[in-house]
């Protein structure tokens, strides 16, 4: 089972939690951001008739594209898209073994992601 799409969107790095009165919370920009990009995964899956996660060793290619050369952590730009692909795509991000993640910088297009996830069971571990 592979998974491909592209998201159009602007992209943000997984923001650290936060301690408030009622203890420790995910700021509400990284929430409302990776329940953007779960409900993207959700609707690929549906559309290419994939109706639970994947199992096994699992592999991950992910691009982002920028407008601009501004600064922003790749770490923390996968970490929200693993994260929002948590239950979905996957089990748990624990499952994946290879990942590549770059970040293109092209101010004649749109800002976006593009993720492809595959079995990654047969290429490296046969």
């Amino acid at each position: 089972m592979n998974l491909k799409l592209h998201i159009k969107t602007k992209i943000r790095s997984k923001q650290r939690p936060r301690i408030g009165a009622k203890g420790v919370y995910t700021p509400k920009q990284t929430k409302e951001y990776e329940t953007e990009i779960a409900w993207h995964v959700k609707a690929c899956m549906l559309k290419n008739g994939l109706y639970s996660p994947m199992n096994g060793l699992i592999g991950a290619d992910i691009k982002f594209i920028l407008k601009n050369n501004r600064k922003i952590d790749i770490d923390n730009c996968v970490k929200a898209v693993l994260d929002a692909c948590n239950g979905l795509a996957y089990n748990d991000d624990s499952q994946i073994v290879f990942m590549r993640a770059y970040k293109l910088y092209n101010p004649h297009d749109e800002e976006g992601i593009s993720i492809e996830i595959f079995d990654f069971s047969n290429e490296f571990y046969a």
